[in-house]
């Protein structure tokens, strides 16, 4: 994995032989680079040592001071922010997808505060010192006024723009608070919110910190935005937002979600794996749907069918209610004459054979004009049901939404694209959709497979729960 840090230079990043906040900090920190860039000079622990040709004149408010000779130079505050990262990431800047951001100032005209040349010096320590490939560091010059709140909004939200495709996939972007403008900070800060963030800022005497107000800005915005793709049942939408965000490392909400990516996707063996480890609410019924328990398969149906219906997808709801009533169909006649109705070699041998031998069976079949042989059609199934006077009520239900059927068949799922609408699906049921699915609902009850609160709702449930602990 890749990270990236977004370091904003500031007057308090450099010490010239323990001096810092000098007033011409721009001409010191170029007399300082360009006699750098010409002499040898020595690694040490916070910086470098080097000896000068021309002397070097801070500026105080107290009086001049001039440096001369051997010369230290320091960098404190960003040598604590990258021993921060490196002990999360031992190799970060040493590989090539990582990326460290310098932000500097050079204004036209310059300022006596720009910070051109104590980035550049802060890029040579980042190789020198923590052996960061060159390609990982990047210089960026801003030619506006650091202290302009709008200037700075707008650099920063162009900026973000030019790079958000890469550091959307970031496993971490570092944000350093402590130096630079309040302009620049703060605008940087809110741009960065919507992207896997840690806010960094170094407290005297403390260490690094990472500040409330901030990492609140950031984590609960993401939060909202994944309570509600679980609301809304966007399951791959959740995961993908889950894995650019902080809770990234919550492994075990990443791994529910995507439980329920594969189970959506009816992958229900690949979705238990994912969570035989973990404990949740209603576990089993992953478990037996990994094992092929048929009456969990007819509640995972009826859960989907739910939910199209209720985020007023009405053609794939229709879809998947006569897929779950031709499947309990089939389940029930196959419950009551103990022949399984399976196509074998282009026919339904047994079933048919189970038929020609019950003649008042077969009888009652011609005589309602009924095409049973090798077609198990749901006419033929519920008037199987019917003779038995077995499960009427469910045969009542099945007969009642035959005029959805014509509905579903011209549909864009189907044969056609008839509109198919709330309205529409009512008239022809006689009856409101939460009055179809109750008495659905109902009917799976007498035959023996009731459905509790839907699955998905209940999850979601319990996934915002764990959210708003974090």
């Amino acid at each position: 994995m890749s990270e990236a840090l977004f370091y904003v230079v500031g007057a308090s990043d450099v010490e010239i032989n323990g001096k810092k906040r000098f007033q011409n900090y721009y001409e010191a920190t170029r007399n300082l680079w360009e006699q750098f860039n010409r002499k040898k000079h020595k690694v040490i622990k916070d910086g470098f040592v080097f000896t000068v040709s021309n002397e070097i004149t801070l500026k105080f408010w107290r009086g001049d001071e001039i440096i001369s000779g051997k010369v230290t130079i320091e960098f404190p505050l960003v040598i604590s922010v990258i021993e921060h990262i490196r002990k999360q990431s031992s190799r970060f800047g040493q590989k090539d997808k990582d990326r460290v951001f310098i932000f500097v100032t050079e204004q036209n005209p310059t300022h006596k505060s720009d910070t051109k040349f104590a980035g550049l010096l802060i890029g040579e320590l980042l190789k020198e010192r923590f052996r960061m490939l060159p390609e990982v560091i990047k210089i960026i010059e801003i030619k506006e006024n650091p202290a302009h709140y709008e200037k700075m909004a707008q650099f920063f939200k162009n900026f973000i723009e030019n790079v958000k495709e890469e550091i959307q996939y970031k496993a971490v972007n570092y944000v350093s608070l402590t130096t630079g403008t309040p302009a620049e900070i703060v605008n940087l800060a809110l741009v960065m919110n919507e992207f896997p963030v840690e806010y960094l800022y170094l407290v005297e005497n403390e260490g690094i910190t990472v500040p409330e107000i901030f990492k609140k800005l950031s984590t609960e915005k993401q939060k909202e935005v994944i309570k509600t793709l679980l609301r809304h049942h966007d399951y791959s939408g959740t995961l993908e937002v889950l894995k650019k965000s902080p809770f990234r490392y919550v492994r075990e909400i990443e791994d529910i979600t995507n439980m329920l990516v594969k189970r959506w996707e009816c992958n229900f063996k690949e979705s238990f794996e994912l969570v035989k480890d973990i404990d949740f609410p209603r576990k089993t019924e992953v478990s037996d749907l990994a094992e092929g328990d048929i009456k969990s398969v007819f509640r995972e149906m009826f859960y989907v069918m739910e939910i199209y219906f209720r985020k007023k997808q009405y053609v794939e709801a229709l879809s998947q209610l006569f897929s779950l009533v031709d499947n309990l169909l089939q389940f029930l006649v196959e419950r009551i004459t103990g022949v399984r109705i399976q196509k074998e070699k282009g026919e339904f041998k047994k079933y048919n054979e189970f038929i020609e031998t019950q003649e008042e069976l077969r009888k009652y079949l011609e005589d309602e004009d009924i095409n049973w042989k090798n077609n198990p059609s749901t006419l033929a199934l519920t008037h199987i049901l019917k003779w038995y006077n077995k499960e009427i009520c469910f045969v009542g239900f099945v007969e009642k939404i035959q005029g959805l059927l014509e509905i579903r068949n011209t549909g864009r799922l189907a044969h056609g694209y008839s509109p198919v609408s709330k309205e529409i699906i009512e008239k022809k049921y006689k009856g409101s959709i939460p009055e179809l699915l109750e008495e659905l609902r109902e009917c799976m009850k007498k035959i023996g497979i009731p459905v509790e609160e839907n699955f998905y709702d209940a999850i979601n449930v319990y996934l915002i729960e764990k959210l708003d602990v974090l």
